[in-house]
């Protein structure tokens, strides 16, 4: 039976480099096919904006946002650094 469980901590870091960024654009999505469904983003198209703004407002700043949070995230919280500092001691 396998007692040391630190082969799994590099699984674990890659699960939270892929969860947190998964979750933040998921949300974006669902407020692009919310405002979709109720034909709102017609109407945004005409303002200043426009389509191209929207998209990348709606898109591309989740994702540049979700990428800094990851990076934040995996330096601090990362288990199989943390756990080799502490076996290093």
């Amino acid at each position: 039976m396998l007692k040391d469980f630190s082969l799994y901590y590099p699984i674990l870091d890659l699960f939270l480099a892929i969860m947190c960024p998964y979750m933040i654009c998921f949300a974006s999505v669902l407020v692009v096919l919310d405002e979709t469904d109720m034909k709102i983003n017609r109407y945004i198209t005409i303002t200043p904006l426009g389509k191209k703004g929207y998209l990348i407002s709606r898109l591309l700043i989740p994702v540049l946002f979700a990428a800094i949070v990851s990076f934040v995230l995996l330096s601090f919280c990362s288990v199989s650094v943390s756990y080799t500092h502490l076996r290093a001691h």
